[in-house]
């Protein structure tokens, strides 16, 4: 089946996060550390995720990615630790579903890239996804359903027609997290 593109306008979203830097292959590895870390946080400041979990990306070198992992929250959080306020940008996106595996959803970021060529748009800073099938609840691959929201840019394609855009390796070879929306992911 054909994946379908949507364009959207996303609200700002409150998050509780943490930012690292982290190895392209250890990527689910340190979401399973920093999720729980977030939510013990939250715990105790009383504050409730109002949507599962994601992961946003900030930079890719190599196999070096800059992350930013968190859960939307209702209420600002003072943070503590690792764990900060911080906020996912409104704006117009490109959206796209990915069903199946993390390790393939390096697929699904190469056809939204490919879209915004396709398109002429400019990819905008930071493509996120959000991880909407707790894997603890179904742990069949098959069914994971991750939402990946990537902001299109204001400026000008500076880009040939008919040309290529470059786009950075977001996803290639890494997976997500097993802890994926434990008490907050929906299914």
């Amino acid at each position: 089946m054909e994946k379908e593109v949507e364009t959207i306008r996303v609200d700002a979203q409150t998050v509780a996060s943490v930012r690292l830097t982290v190895d392209r292959d250890e990527l689910g590895s340190a979401l399973d550390e920093v999720l729980p870390e977030i939510m013990e946080q939250l715990s105790r400041e009383g504050v409730e995720a109002t949507g599962p979990p994601f992961t946003r990306f900030h930079r890719s070198e190599g196999k070096s990615l800059e992350i930013e992992a968190g859960l939307p929250v209702g209420a600002r959080v003072a943070g503590g630790g690792r764990v900060r306020a911080s906020e996912l940008p409104g704006g117009e996106a490109a959206t796209i579903w990915h069903v199946g595996s993390y390790a393939t959803i390096g697929e699904s970021f190469g056809y939204l890239s490919s879209w915004f060529a396709k398109f002429r748009k400019v990819q905008g800073d930071g493509p996120w996804e959000v991880y909407v099938t707790d894997p603890l609840k179904d742990p069949d691959p098959d069914h994971w359903r991750t939402h990946i929201i990537w902001p299109i840019g204001e400026s000008e394609p500076d880009f040939e027609e008919g040309g290529t855009h470059p786009a950075p390796e977001w996803r290639s070879s890494s997976r997500g997290p097993s802890t994926a929306g434990e008490s907050a992911g929906e299914d």
